[in-house]
């Protein structure tokens, strides 16, 4: 048995509409970080480039954010990773290609659509027998944060066997995770 921990965050703007400026996105998707087992040496790691970044005056009361931060500090992050045992998915879906009735549904059946795609995706990976642990970062708007909740149990729910979800932190999953069952299932 082996333990893997992926780290998913969203990315693009959620919603059916076209652009409006270079800021928003024609796609909606998630990607993850996947570490093997045990990983507190590279997060600490990161913990120390934040630190050493900040006493440089580079003001990161965030943490690191791609959109946000400047190239050098991209650059610093990336030449980190670089050196870590990491490995990288990315699901993106273009919204100008949703059905009618998942538009209708609005911005959180395409966050689940996304979300379930990847994970679908990344679980196909493993065998029965491992661990997966997954940490979802979410929205800060309460909403966003019930519907994270709710995809992520909705999703564990159609894994075989189910995953067990950890109701205490919003956004993990943990347990047993094989390939999705390739029964198909309507969004």
């Amino acid at each position: 048995m082996t333990d893997y921990f992926i780290y998913l965050d969203e990315s693009g703007t959620l919603d059916f509409l076209e652009p409006a400026n270079e800021t928003e996105s024609p796609f909606f998707g998630f990607g993850s970080a996947m570490f093997l087992g045990e990983h507190r040496d590279a997060i600490w790691q990161g913990h120390l480039l934040r630190a050493a970044l900040e006493a440089k005056k580079v003001n990161l009361p965030h943490g690191f954010h791609a959109k946000n931060d400047s190239w050098a500090t991209r650059e610093a992050v990336l030449k980190l990773i670089s050196t870590q045992p990491l490995r990288f998915d990315a699901t993106f879906l273009y919204k100008a290609n949703a059905f009618p009735y998942v538009q209708s549904r609005g911005k959180s059946r395409l966050y689940k659509i996304a979300l379930f795609l990847h994970l679908q995706r990344v679980c196909s990976q493993f065998k029965a027998e491992d661990r997966l642990y997954v940490v979802l970062a979410t929205f800060s708007a309460a909403s966003f944060k019930d519907a994270a909740k709710e995809a992520i149990e909705d999703i564990a729910n159609q894994m075989v066997p189910t995953i067990r979800v950890n109701r205490q932190m919003v956004g993990l999953i943990s347990g047993v995770c094989p390939a999705i069952a390739t029964k198909s299932r309507p969004y």
